[in-house]
C-alpha cells in the first residue's frame, strides 16, 4: 500500500512503517541479545530485551507514523512533524547535500526505502522519511539532481528513474572479490564484540564470573566434552617447555607464549578475523561508485542495500588512508567529509567510507574524480623543519625511559638488555620525517604523515574556511609554528591538514599564499 494523501495534498509515510522498521532493528540487535543470553539466564535476557529495547522502537515508530507528513513540491520538499505543536521544515532540492537510499532485505520484496536527506550547515540528518516506496524515493532524487519538476502521476515510470542510472556515467568502478575479501581481512570490524564475548566466556568457566547472580546459564558448557585435539596439543605444549632451558626474566615471557591463555587468545583472534571478513563482504557487496555529471552515486550491501547520491563539489575534504595489513596488500581506503558533517563521526554507524578497500591505484583514480586532482606519487613535496627529528626523539626517549625504570624495578637485567631501543626510538622519527610533508599546486592543498600507518590529506583551495598560526612555548623555544587548514567537514577525516613543526617563516609565507589563492577563487555555493 503506497502513502496517504491528506486533503490538502500531504503524504503520510507508508503503513509498513509501524512493523518494518521494528523489524530491521531487532535484525541489527541479535548479537547483543546472544550476548544477554550468554551473561544471563535466557528468560531475563529476553524479557530485558523487549523492555528496553523493543518497546521504545516500538513507541518511537507510532508516533513517527501518526506525526509526520510531507509534500513534494516543485521548489522544496515540506514536512510537517509534531501532534500538539507542529512544526514545518522546508528543504529547498539545490540546499540538498546528500540523498542516501537504504533498503534492508525485508524492504526489498516489498519495494519499501528509507530515505535520507542532508544540508551543509546541518548537525543531524535534515530530512529521514522510513518507509516510502521505491518510486517515491526515486522521483525525489530525480528531481534533487535534475531540478525538474516531478512527473504528473499518468506519466510513464521511466521518465523519472535516476538520471545517474539512465544517463551516461562519465566514470563507473567497482571493488573485485579479491579486493572485498582483502578488505575484510585487513579490518577489525567485529573483532571487539568477539573479545568481549571471549572475555566472558573465559571467566565465567573459569572462577563462576561476576555474573553467577543471574544463574550462570553457560554451566552446561563444563560438561561438553572437549575437542579430540586438545589433549595431544596440551600434552606437546607441556613437553615443549619442559625442553626450555631456563632463561630468568625471559621465562615469564615463554611461559605466556606456550600458556592455555596464549592458545585461547590466538584462537579468538583467528575466529574474530574470520567474523570481521565475512561481515565486511557482505556490507560492502556489490560496491561501485558512479560519476555523473557533478555528482557522486555509491551504491553497496547484500543483505541492506544502501544507494548515496552526493554533490562532488560539497566535498570538502578527501582522505586515502594505508595502514599497515592494507598496504601489505597493496590497499587503499577513502574518507571524505562534506559541509556540515562534524558530528557524523564514521563508526560504521551513520555513515560509511566512500571507498572501504580498493587497490591502491585504483583508489588514487578515485580520489581524483572526487576532488579533481590527487598527485601523490608525483614531486613536488615539501619537507617540514628538521628540528622535528630531534623534538620527536627526544620525547620518545623520555617516555621510553620511563617504562625502562618500571621494568628495572622488578628486572634489571632485562631493563639493560632494553636500552638500545634508546637508537631504535631516534630510527622511527627519522622514518616518520621522511614520510611527512605538503603539497600545494594551484588548485589543492595535500598533507601527509605516518610511517607504519599512512594518511595523505587532499582539499581544493577554494573550501578552505579558515587559516590559523599557532605556536606552543616548545614551538617559541624551537622557531617553529602550527599551520591549521579549515574546512566546513570536520568528521571523517579530522577537517583540514594541521602541518605541524614548520618554521615560523615558512609558515607566515603558506598562509599568505593560501589566502591569496583563496581571494582569486570565485564565489561559489
Amino acid at each position: 500500500m503506497a502513502a496517504k494523501a491528506q486533503a490538502d495534498g500531504s503524504l503520510r509515510l507508508h503503513n509498513a512503517t509501524l512493523w518494518l522498521p521494528v523489524l530491521e532493528n531487532l535484525r541489527r540487535s541479535l548479537v547483543p541479545l546472544a550476548v544477554g543470553c550468554l551473561v544471563m539466564t535466557p528468560p531475563v535476557a529476553i524479557g530485558f530485551y523487549a523492555l528496553f529495547f523493543v518497546a521504545p522502537v516500538v513507541l518511537y515508530f507510532t508516533i513517527r507514523y501518526l506525526t509526520l507528513t510531507y509534500q513534494i513540491r516543485q521548489d522544496a520538499l515540506v514536512i510537517h512533524t509534531g501532534w500538539l505543536a507542529r512544526r514545518e521544515r522546508r528543504i529547498p532540492w539545490d540546499r540538498v547535500q546528500e540523498a542516501k537510499q537504504e533498503q534492508s532485505l525485508f524492504g526489498k520484496p516489498l519495494g519499501l526505502t528509507h530515505l535520507t536527506l542532508k544540508t551543509a550547515g546541518s548537525d543531524d540528518e535534515e530530512a529521514a522519511l522510513n518507509v516510502i516506496t521505491s518510486k517515491q524515493a526515486d522521483e525525489i532524487r530525480h528531481h534533487i539532481v535534475s531540478g525538474q519538476s516531478l512527473a504528473p502521476e499518468n506519466q510513464p515510470a521511466a521518465s523519472v528513474a535516476d538520471p545517474a542510472i539512465t544517463s551516461h556515467s562519465d566514470f563507473d568502478q567497482s571493488l573485485t572479490t579479491k579486493e572485498l575479501f582483502l578488505g575484510g581481512l585487513t579490518s577489525q570490524l567485529i573483532a571487539g564484540i568477539f573479545s568481549v564475548m571471549g572475555a566472558i566466556a573465559y571467566f565465567q568457566l573459569s572462577w563462576g564470573g561476576p555474573f553467577d547472580w543471574l544463574g550462570g546459564p553457560m554451566d552446561w558448557l563444563e560438561h561438553v566434552p572437549a575437542p579430540p585435539w586438545v589433549a595431544p596439543m596440551e600434552q606437546a605444549t607441556e613437553t615443549l617447555r619442559s625442553q626450555v632451558p631456563s632463561l630468568g626474566p625471559l621465562d615469564v615471557l615463554i611461559d605466556l607464549v606456550l600458556s592455555e591463555t596464549m592458545f585461547k587468545s590466538v584462537t579468538l583472534a583467528v575466529l574474530s578475523m574470520i567474523a570481521a571478513t565475512i561481515a565486511f563482504v557482505i556490507r560492502y557487496h556489490a560496491y561501485e561508485i558512479r560519476r555523473s555529471d557533478d555528482r557522486l552515486v555509491v551504491a553497496h550491501g547484500l543483505l541492506t542495500r544502501q544507494e548515496s547520491s552526493l554533490s562532488r563539489r560539497r566535498i570538502q575534504s578527501l582522505k586515502l588512508e594505508e595502514s599497515p595489513l592494507r598496504r601489505w596488500a597493496g590497499l587503499a581506503s577513502i574518507r571524505v567529509d562534506n559541509a556540515g558533517d562534524h558530528r557524523e563521526v564514521d563508526e560504521n554507524k551513520k555513515r560509511s567510507l566512500l571507498v572501504p578497500a580498493a587497490e591502491r591505484n585504483k583508489a588514487i583514480e578515485i580520489a581524483e574524480q572526487v576532488i579533481g586532482e590527487f598527485p601523490i606519487d608525483q614531486p613536488g613535496w615539501q619537507k617540514v623543519s628538521s628540528k622535528a627529528i630531534g623534538r620527536g626523539t627526544r620525547l620518545g626517549c623520555l617516555i621510553y625511559a620511563a617504562v625502562l625504570a618500571q621494568i628495572a624495578s622488578w628486572s634489571l637485567i632485562l631493563a639493560v638488555a632494553l636500552s638500545p631501543g634508546f637508537a631504535l626510538v631516534y630510527l622511527c622519527n627519522r622514518q616518520w620525517y621522511r614520510h611527512t610533508g605538503y603539497r600545494i599546486s594551484d588548485h589543492s592543498v595535500m598533507y601527509r604523515k605516518g610511517w607504519i600507518s599512512r594518511a595523505t590529506l587532499g582539499l581544493p583551495i577554494e573550501n578552505i574556511q579558515n587559516l590559523r598560526i599557532s605556536q606552543s612555548p616548545l614551538d617559541r623555544r624551537l622557531g617553529l609554528a602550527t599551520l591549521s587548514i579549515d574546512t566546513a567537514g570536520q568528521s571523517n577525516t579530522g577537517g583540514g591538514p594541521v602541518i605541524q613543526n614548520l618554521t615560523l617563516l615558512t609558515a607566515v609565507r603558506l598562509r599568505r599564499r593560501l589566502a591569496k589563492r583563496i581571494a582569486d577563487q570565485p564565489f561559489r555555493w
